[in-house]
């Protein structure tokens, strides 16, 4: 996504990550490898994956799922609980390479000496650790004023953080990948002193049942009281806008509750990605269209083949989503996929694998 409205850095505009996750393995492809399944006990299933930033680019050719493989070897990552300034390294036995700083990924600091350029680290006493890099330059974000909205009439008369103003702003416009901030202001409705609570993001996307993304945090880590008194406050969240997977049209719920889940508020925000953000790039996996002149329709693509398998998940790929695994009792190792028809075509563009995935999530 590198077009004349776009500022560096570029980011892929990779398939969706998986609807619904029972482990890690189930999150993370070459787009986002080091993604993982959000099935603690704090959730309920349908679980979802955690939702990432998809690849950095300069050309759609970084977007090759061939080169996307390549490049997870070489992840920057981390490797040591050094690597991860405020935080940890999430390598322990029951994980594999690449590893990721726990919550903050990339964007972790602990000084303003660990964030790059002219960034600095949010490690001011209204925050507590794993801290995060912000931006250099805010100026440079994208003025998005007029491309959304937002409400609290989700809200009841017992809300206690009464929003006044709300400001999205993002690091690269209306996108999927985009890391979008949200800055309220308001005054209070205290009847005591706010000591624990959390805040919660949940993505909705029309045409969804679900839910397709949900983030969530310390609200005493983004709460800001202006006064002694605190009858003013003001607040900092931020999440990742998702990939499109259905209409394009996405609803954030936004609320925070206490510890006996009482709420402080509940805000909604609307906003759309375009047509031509919504449309994924065309990846080179090597697939064609079987529809030379020794065929005759229905023409099928030619597709990656499916690999040996240890459980479902392993055999459902974008050109074979209801394939299964052969492992019941009457077979032994090494187990196959079902094999399965790949999806039909008329030219070789529709066994894209960004049109295969759009076309099995209509």
């Amino acid at each position: 996504m590198n077009g004349p409205d776009k500022t560096a850095p570029f980011y892929c505009h990779a398939p969706a990550q998986p609807d619904s996750c029972a482990t890690d393995a189930d999150c993370q492809t070459p787009y986002y490898p080091t993604s993982w399944c959000m099935n603690d006990d704090t959730k309920s299933a349908p679980f979802v994956c955690k939702i990432e930033l998809p690849p950095t680019c300069a050309a759609d050719a970084d977007c090759q799922l061939g080169n996307l493989v390549a490049a997870a070897f070489f992840s920057s990552g981390c490797a040591t609980d050094a690597d991860c300034p405020s935080s940890y390294c999430v390598n322990d036995d029951t994980k594999t390479a690449p590893f990721s700083c726990h919550t903050c990924g990339d964007d972790c600091c602990l000084t303003d000496g660990d964030c790059a350029g002219e960034g600095y680290c949010q490690n001011d006493s209204t925050k507590m650790p794993p801290y995060f890099c912000h931006a250099a330059a805010a100026e440079a974000e994208a003025a998005i004023a007029d491309e959304y909205t937002w409400d609290k009439s989700c809200g009841t008369q017992y809300d206690r953080l009464l929003t006044s103003t709300l400001t999205m702003s993002t690091d690269s416009g209306i996108a999927a990948g985009a890391v979008a901030s949200l800055h309220t202001e308001g005054t209070t409705m205290l009847h005591a002193p706010v000591e624990t609570g959390a805040w919660v993001i949940r993505v909705y996307e029309d045409g969804q049942a679900k839910p397709v993304a949900e983030f969530d945090g310390d609200l005493m880590s983004a709460l800001v009281f202006d006064d002694d008194r605190s009858t003013t406050f003001h607040m900092d969240t931020s999440f990742t806008m998702p990939a499109v997977s259905a209409s394009g049209d996405f609803t954030v719920s936004y609320t925070a509750t206490d510890a006996t889940k009482a709420a402080f508020f509940c805000i909604e925000v609307q906003y759309s990605v375009a047509a031509a953000d919504a449309a994924l790039v065309a990846i080179d996996d090597g697939a064609y269209c079987m529809n030379d002149s020794s065929k005759t329709a229905p023409f099928y693509c030619h597709a990656p083949p499916q690999p040996s398998c240890a459980t479902d998940a392993d055999c459902q790929t974008p050109w074979f989503p209801t394939s299964w695994c052969m492992n019941d009792d009457t077979k032994t190792a090494p187990f196959q996929c079902k094999v399965e028809l790949p999806p039909t075509c008329t030219v070789d563009a529709d066994c894209d694998l960004g049109r295969v995935t759009t076309y099995l999530r209509a």
